[in-house]
């Protein structure tokens, strides 16, 4: 995996540990992650704010839950679509198949997010089951025994 990366949107991406991840979420309304956390990497301004983060859970079989989240006033700045970008990376140096990405309510964000780095997407529900938006890591790989 290869971080830090410098976002567009004036930030950097870098490993930052679980428990700042879930005390950034547990602050946003609209997050709903509630898993363990294998991986977090999190977007932080040059005055030391944190802005966003992603989230990898430990894989179950090649797949592995994700999450992405971003402050509100952040959002539209292409800041979730560089936390994704990482976060395939990741899954992708770890070998997995593919992430699956929880849906809220409102399927649209997660959606557009994963449209914005030219991912095809599938909604499906997972053997936890939870529906949810799957993202194969190569495009060729399909999600093998979900129905």
């Amino acid at each position: 995996m290869r971080v830090p990366v410098l976002a567009l949107a004036g930030a950097r991406i870098d490993r930052i540990p679980a428990t700042a991840a879930t005390t950034f979420l547990a602050r946003l309304r609209d997050a709903t992650w509630t898993g363990d956390i294998a991986l977090a990497v999190g977007a932080v301004t040059d005055g030391g704010e944190l802005v966003g983060v992603a989230v990898l859970s430990p894989p179950a079989a090649d797949w592995a839950d994700a999450f992405v989240a971003v402050s509100p006033a952040r959002r539209r700045l292409e800041l979730g679509t560089d936390l994704l970008v990482v976060l395939l990376d990741a899954a992708a140096h770890r070998g997995l198949g593919g992430i699956a990405c929880p849906l809220g309510a409102d399927t649209r964000p997660a959606q557009w997010l994963s449209h914005s780095v030219g991912l095809s997407t599938r909604i499906v529900r997972s053997p936890r089951g939870a529906d949810v938006i799957a993202i194969p890591i190569h495009p060729h790989r399909a999600v093998r025994s979900w129905t």
